[in-house]
């Protein structure tokens, strides 16, 4: 009899023990399942924002055109969309108050942020486009969107911070829904585990009878 107690207490220690592996692995698939698809949607949000900031600059073009040499300008959208407007490398007018006025190039507002080569590169050699720069791996990004094809000479530039776009974009409320759908699959899935605990300790009692 205590010997087939030593084995039903023994079979029930490796049932007990698959049981919270398999719940366990299921729970961090389940997260990193989450955190992919959120990485992934939030990029996606992100380009779709950055394809509108691309469609604006044509609003950006009319409304400089009759007040760029005179740094006066009635753009609307200075909280989320920022302007730049560069004549022969220097900016001549922008919503920036931090470079306002200082008759600086783009690379010497920019010049220190991290991937700002390249998408210099890309703007003297594309009409239009976007891109990002940032001032460190850690910090948020800019997207700048601009566009060079007018026969004036100019260069239209739209900067936002991503924080702004993925805000504008639906992305947290997106993002908030998932988490708390993936609360309750959590606590459903640990529910499961203390009713599967349960069950297999109450028929090891049985068993034992």
């Amino acid at each position: 009899m205590p010997q087939k107690s030593n084995i039903n207490t023994t079979e029930l220690s490796k049932k007990i023990r698959a049981a919270e592996i398999c719940i366990i692995a299921i729970l961090i698939s389940m997260w990193l399942l989450v955190w992919a698809l959120m990485t992934h949607t939030k990029n996606e949000y992100v380009h779709r924002i950055v394809q509108l900031q691309e469609q604006m600059l044509p609003l950006v073009e009319s409304n400089m055109n009759t007040s760029v040499d005179n740094q006066s300008t009635g753009w609307p959208f200075t909280q989320a969309f920022n302007y730049i407007v560069i004549k022969d490398d220097i900016i001549v007018s922008t919503g920036i108050d931090d470079i306002k006025g200082q008759g600086l190039t783009l690379k010497e507002a920019f010049g220190q942020e991290l991937n700002f080569e390249a998408v210099l590169n890309r703007i003297n050699n594309s009409d239009n486009g976007s891109d990002w720069i940032s001032k460190s791996k850690a910090a948020k990004k800019k997207w700048l969107s601009w566009s060079c094809n007018n026969p004036k000479g100019y260069i239209y530039i739209l900067i936002s911070q991503e924080e702004d776009l993925i805000r504008l974009s639906g992305f947290n409320g997106f993002s908030s829904m998932l988490m708390i759908c993936a609360g309750l699959g959590s606590a459903i899935l640990l529910l499961s585990l203390i009713w599967a605990l349960s069950w297999l300790r109450l028929s090891a009692i049985k068993g034992l009878r």
